[in-house]
């Protein structure tokens, strides 16, 4: 490898950001590439689009005046700086974004509904490169979601089948996104389980916060998962603005009916840059989880 660049991705808190590093094909790829040659050149980073940093003590963020669509330009991560015997499984991303308006989810504020993809064949490329250089792990695609655009996620699923590479994974989806001949082929090709971001029981919830499904779309695509023979898990978040006993049980009779394999439970975390955040901190409506009705 012959350059490397500081990829910037701000990580929306109001107290740190987190630069990644990145092998990059060129330093001129991305913002990255652009700080580099500031920080080469002795310049300040105020003048740099698409970075955060701190300066005495204070948090930065600089205006991003464009996203990268070819994500592909970016490379595989340095993986030979990470120490990978520490790691049990592979984190992988086919895509950059999602297309959803979720009031609560920092994806919107980062990526402003736009998905960016990595081509299918450099994706199955850095999992090839993966299992040869450090070995047989589960791999985790870290998509926001996975299956948003099924010609995608069938092309590489696809062409895992086409180059005979038998791993185990899981993803992380909507239930609206998925039918019955791709989960089957998501099982074909080594899924061991889906997660899906469900968040409430309650549709009042769902609806006010833009989270556009329903308890019967939820219900029918977990039984639909099952008969496929996926298990999947339920991610819920407890604490929305308007949150009773009574929605609390409608979580809880949500997942009795589904009959989940698990599911990860949440406190609402209100993020900057998110509608959650603007109803909370900056219209004063804070709620109160220990005077819930």
């Amino acid at each position: 490898m012959d350059k490397y660049s500081l990829y910037s991705i701000p990580f929306q808190h109001q107290f740190s950001s987190i630069l990644l590093l990145q092998y990059v094909q060129s330093r001129k790829a991305s913002p990255g590439g652009a700080l580099v040659s500031a920080l080469e050149a002795g310049k300040i980073l105020a003048d740099i689009h698409g970075i955060s940093f701190l300066e005495n003590g204070v948090m930065k963020n600089n205006a991003t005046d464009r996203l990268v669509r070819e994500i592909d330009d970016f490379g595989m991560p340095v993986y030979h700086l990470l120490p990978m015997t520490s790691y049990k499984r592979y984190n992988i991303v086919s895509m950059r974004g999602c297309p959803f308006d979720c009031g609560y989810c920092a994806s919107t504020a980062i990526f402003k509904k736009r998905v960016r993809f990595r081509s299918p064949a450099d994706v199955v490329n850095e999992i090839e490169y993966l299992m040869d250089t450090y070995g047989d792990r589960h791999f985790w695609f870290s998509d926001d979601t996975f299956t948003v655009y099924h010609s995608h996620t069938k092309e590489l699923l696809s062409l895992l089948e086409e180059r005979n590479l038998r791993i185990r994974w899981s993803c992380l989806t909507s239930v609206n996104t998925v039918k019955p001949d791709l989960l089957e082929l998501m099982r074909n090709t080594g899924c061991k389980y889906i997660s899906y971001g469900i968040e409430s029981g309650n549709s009042a919830l769902l609806q006010q916060w833009s989270k556009k499904i329903a308890a019967k779309c939820i219900v029918e695509t977990s039984h639909l998962t099952h008969s496929v023979g996926i298990p999947h898990y339920g991610f819920f978040i407890f604490g929305f603005p308007g949150e009773t006993w009574d929605t609390v049980y409608d979580t809880y009779k949500l997942i009795y009916d589904c009959q989940m394999d698990g599911g990860g439970m949440n406190i609402l975390i209100p993020l900057p840059g998110t509608r959650m955040w603007e109803f909370v901190y900056e219209k004063k409506k804070l709620f109160d989880l220990d005077k819930m009705e």
